[in-house]
């Protein structure tokens, strides 16, 4: 090659690193922009997180602004010769009838004591019943409900946020010689928060009723607050979403072991309990802590279980003899269970659409907070979210306001059934 052909490849090579150059320049311009590009999406996506984070902080201010102002406490009230009576503080929250004028009396104390408390709060009004008083209602009704009655731990009178502290990972112990320093343990906690949460039982009591004596009506007006009230818990702690102003339930929380009945569900049976004793070990909690919260109709399929005596038999004999109690089936169980109609009969998987949840565990580890006290308000005019009056229907509507949240200290010592059937497919 002469010396003219060596310029000219020489020069080609040049015009072509030249030519790459310039791509790689262009590729790195346009990666530039588009970089930029998700920059700017992502920086937009941050501004309205934070805005919302920020609604949600203004909105959690002024629930504790509120739960402040509802936490009044005055000690001895509990140890007063006079009880308590719902009944009566309705009577004369709506008519101005406070009988022996204890509960007014009560009222009135927590009314000074919550004025300076309460500058911030938007709207008052209410009458503020002190925590002494509301633990005594709170604990009994909470006793009533499936979570109660598994075990779930309570807290009351809180004043604010509450940390509950698990741990990540257990700790290790290690063989060592004489004078060696043993390995450090590297635990990782794991924190749970309550939050306060609004809820408000409301309440529909009828005029001839409230009329009667307050002893004579006392019991029934009990009675239909802590229903209601319970049922609402229960709705919170099993399946809450856990959205801003709702709690967060068992079957939401990130964590809680899955066990699967199978491909469309399946039927659960006393042959799951030890698949559900295997997860909970593996895990390092004990099985004899353990009950279970089942939908009734879940109850009802385990009652009429049958002992099949060969491939594709239906009609053997019953799993659990007569008269089939609940007693039996707790024994055939090994285990405690609480039936509810709260946990839905209409999840789907599969070709399935008639599910429903099995939950069985340590329920100590779920925690209730109940913030403050109970505020009661009360109306003979209002009108409720149908439209009907209250005046018009001869009724008197009571709202209860407290603060309530629930938070899971170990996820993993729940296990799970979401795919439960509700019906025998043989049946």
């Amino acid at each position: 090659m002469d010396d003219d052909d060596k310029g000219v490849a020489v020069i080609d090579e040049i015009r072509d690193f030249t030519k790459k150059t310039h791509e790689s320049v262009e590729g790195l311009v346009t990666a530039s922009a588009e970089q930029s590009t998700r920059i700017e999406v992502v920086e937009k996506h941050l501004e309205k997180q934070r805005e919302a984070n920020k609604a949600l902080d203004e909105g959690l201010k002024r629930v504790q602004e509120k739960v402040a102002s509802m936490t009044v406490s005055l000690k001895g009230v509990d140890e007063e010769k006079e009880e308590w009576s719902w009944a009566q503080c309705a009577r004369g929250v709506l008519h101005g009838d406070w009988g022996k004028g204890f509960e007014k009396s009560v009222f009135d104390e927590t009314a000074k004591l919550r004025a300076p408390m309460a500058s911030n709060v938007d709207t008052l009004g209410g009458f503020l019943v002190p925590v002494e008083i509301s633990d005594r209602f709170i604990m009994p009704t909470f006793d009533k409900t499936a979570l109660g009655k598994a075990g779930a731990t309570v807290l009351t009178g809180l004043t604010g946020p509450v940390e509950i502290d698990g741990l990540a990972n257990s700790a290790v112990a290690y063989w060592h010689d004489e004078g060696q320093n043993p390995t450090e343990s590297s635990v990782t906690a794991v924190q749970k928060k309550l939050t306060p949460k609004e809820c408000s039982v409301f309440i529909k009591i009828q005029k001839q009723l409230l009329a009667r004596s307050p002893v004579a009506v006392e019991a029934r007006v009990v009675e239909i607050m802590r229903r209601v009230l319970a049922l609402k818990l229960d709705i919170a702690g099993l399946t809450g979403p856990g959205t801003e102003y709702q709690p967060r339930g068992v079957v939401n929380t990130p964590g809680v072991q899955a066990l699967a009945m199978g491909t469309n569900g399946g039927i659960f049976s006393v042959d799951s309990v030890p698949d559900i004793e295997e997860l909970l070990e593996a895990q390092n909690h004990d099985p004899s802590e353990m009950s279970m919260i089942l939908n009734y109709k879940v109850k009802k399929l385990l009652k009429k279980s049958r002992i099949a005596q060969y491939s594709g038999d239906t009609g053997g004999l019953f799993e659990i003899s007569l008269p089939r109690s609940d007693q039996m089936l707790r024994d055939a169980l090994g285990y405690d269970f609480h039936p509810t109609g709260q946990l839905p009969n209409d999840l789907a998987k599969g070709t399935s659409s008639a599910l429903t949840y099995v939950l069985a565990g340590v329920w100590r580890n779920l925690v209730m907070g109940q913030f403050g006290g109970i505020e009661l308000r009360a109306s003979d005019v209002a009108s409720d979210a149908s439209g009907n009056s209250a005046f018009l229907k001869k009724q008197r509507f009571l709202v209860l306001d407290t603060a309530i949240d629930f938070a899971l200290e170990y996820p993993e010592s729940i296990v799970m059934v979401s795919d439960a059937a509700t019906t025998d497919p043989v049946a």
